[in-house]
């Protein structure tokens, strides 16, 4: 019977300064606090298999999904404007599996296993399908200027028939999920001449109803139809998408002949296409600067499902009566939907954050789960999962604000004065005590005065921090924690004429919490610039003001 789980409190709290960019905070996140419920409440068996560190790094994922002869292959050769190791196009279904195109510095073709084995590319966790699809993944990397950017997966094409399914030794459907839940833009391509639409692409275009978001389509090869008959193939695919997706907003789509070989043979609409193509490549470069607050989405949306995931393992661990537990349980997963829909409003949570009940209810029966024996977790694994989602993550969207694409709420300028009480102790002074110390801390013009009290006229320690340095501590025992060196001026004590002594100085300090701690960080990298950038920021901070001041007043 598995036990009872329990979180580990930790002395250090998170924080952002600690951390020199949103990819390396949400790896410390996700290892402090959501790795361990998701394996011991296992997660990567209902939802997702546990992430790796490359996956936090990797560079935006392009995802391919077509029928077979849609131009899947023959499109990535026109992105990226060169033939690539593996590369076979035809009439007849030509991608025998999935491959991944990334940049490299000479044309390599990479198998599965060696793929899966390498630490460094966000692959490794594809091992879980097996041999029978190593076999059929490759990696192949190629010289590109649009792969320095981005990472293209190829797909097999989608065949027609239940027997042309049958060979296959996994689960096609399983694995585009997998991509699709690691991707940044999937791409839904059509073949103008034959918008026909087999069972199993139905099945695909199904699974990525939780990424509707991510959908482009590609209606490729229109360059040869008149007008009026890519009208109307146009209105037949958007026709049958609206009945996969039930979102209200329409798909953003690209409509044009994406290939090399030939010149576009609709005069009429050749501008029209060559536009869709251009937006096509802009879309593609854009994709690297949302690559942070995308990657907070879907890390945001991860731990989501772990928290239902576990309020559902608890509740039906509850449910369960001292006796008859065989007929209960077979009863709740009878019902599991509307044991959702108790939870759900148990709890105050969206219906959409739950999983699909059926499937979930087959993954109990399959894995002969008893559900007195399902993992529980505690009241603190739930308070530090709902920590994440309504205090790390927004402190990591204020702190990286420029990395995920939005604005800093407050701008820090040479002029900026920051003052408030702090943890203050210097490393290497012999002028006074090298002891924590509750200090009130001044900075403004470049320097930083700190008092005994906040009320004083005269600082007790004045450190110039123009030529300095400062930086997060993530090493300190103590939680938001900032190392700084600077130029002390000690000024004597019990003397009317204050002599002053300047020496290099370390000092620490400790703040009241992570935001506080990204403020004062912030505070101190401006004003430890050079004194000469200094006054040359100082006089673009006046010239701006002035520029304001004169600047006509709206009615």
């Amino acid at each position: 019977m598995l036990t009872k789980f329990k979180t580990t409190k930790e002395e250090k709290k998170f924080a952002g300064p600690d951390f020199d960019g949103i990819a390396t905070a949400l790896i410390a996140l996700y290892h402090s606090k959501v790795k361990g419920v998701e394996e011991f409440t296992l997660f990567d068996r209902f939802h997702s298999q546990i992430l790796q560190d490359s996956e936090f790094s990797k560079k935006p994922q392009v995802l391919l999904i077509g029928q077979y002869s849609t131009g899947k292959t023959s499109f990535i050769r026109w992105v990226t404007g060169k033939d690539f190791p593996g590369m076979h196009i035809g009439p007849e279904p030509t991608t025998e599996g999935f491959m991944c195109l990334m940049h490299g510095p000479e044309d390599i073709r990479l198998p599965g296993s060696l793929a899966t084995a390498d630490t460094t590319r966000p692959f490794a966790a594809l091992k879980c399908f097996g041999d029978g699809f190593l076999t059929k993944f490759q990696v192949s990397e190629t010289d590109a200027k649009v792969l320095r950017s981005v990472t293209l997966v190829d797909t097999p094409g989608i065949l027609a028939g239940e027997k042309q399914t049958l060979g296959r030794q996994y689960d096609y459907v399983k694995v585009v999920k997998w991509f699709a839940e690691r991707a940044d833009m999937i791409l839904l391509l059509f073949d103008a001449h034959k918008v026909d639409i087999s069972d199993e692409f139905k099945k695909v275009i199904s699974a990525l109803q939780k990424h509707d978001e991510k959908v482009r389509l590609v209606i490729n090869k229109a360059d040869a139809l008149a007008t009026d008959e890519l009208m109307h193939v146009y209105g037949g695919v958007m026709w049958f998408l609206g009945k996969v997706f039930t979102t209200p907003e329409v798909k953003r789509s690209y409509v044009s002949s994406f290939w090399d070989e030939r010149e576009l043979q609709n005069p009429e609409l050749s501008r029209f296409m060559e536009a869709e193509r251009q937006k096509l490549i802009d879309d593609l470069e854009t994709l690297p600067a949302g690559g942070g607050v995308r990657r907070v989405n879907e890390f945001v949306r991860r731990v989501r499902s772990l928290r239902v995931h576990l309020l559902i393992l608890n509740h039906l661990r509850k449910s369960l009566p001292m006796m008859g537990k065989e007929d209960a349980q077979e009863k709740l997963l009878r019902d599991l939907d509307l044991e959702f829909q108790k939870v759900a409003r148990l709890h105050q949570l969206p219906q959409s954050d739950f999983p699909d009940a059926e499937q979930y209810r087959l993954l109990l029966r399959e894995g002969g789960y008893k559900l007195d024996e399902l993992p529980k977790g505690d009241k603190e694994a739930l308070d530090n999962l709902t920590t994440v989602l309504d205090h790390d993550i927004p402190h990591l969207l204020r702190h990286f604000a420029k990395e995920v694409g939005g604005q800093e709420e407050f701008v820090i300028t040479p002029s900026s004065e920051r003052k408030g009480w702090l943890n203050f102790k210097g490393l290497i002074s012999k002028s006074h005590s090298t002891e924590w110390k509750r200090r009130y801390v001044v900075c403004q013009g470049g320097k930083m005065n700190v008092l005994r009290k906040a009320e004083d006229l005269a600082p007790k320690y004045v450190y110039s921090l123009a030529n300095g340095s400062v930086g997060a501590l993530p090493e300190s025992p103590c939680s938001f924690c900032i190392q700084i060196k600077g130029i002390s001026e000690v000024l004597a004590e019990g003397k009317k004429t204050s002599k002053k002594k300047e020496e290099t100085e370390i000092v620490q300090i400790c703040c009241e919490d992570a935001d506080d701690m990204s403020l004062w960080l912030k505070t101190f990298q401006v004003h430890c610039c050079t004194a000469e950038d200094m006054i040359l920021l100082q006089k673009m901070e006046e010239a701006n003001l002035a520029l304001s001041n004169n600047a006509p007043k709206s009615p």
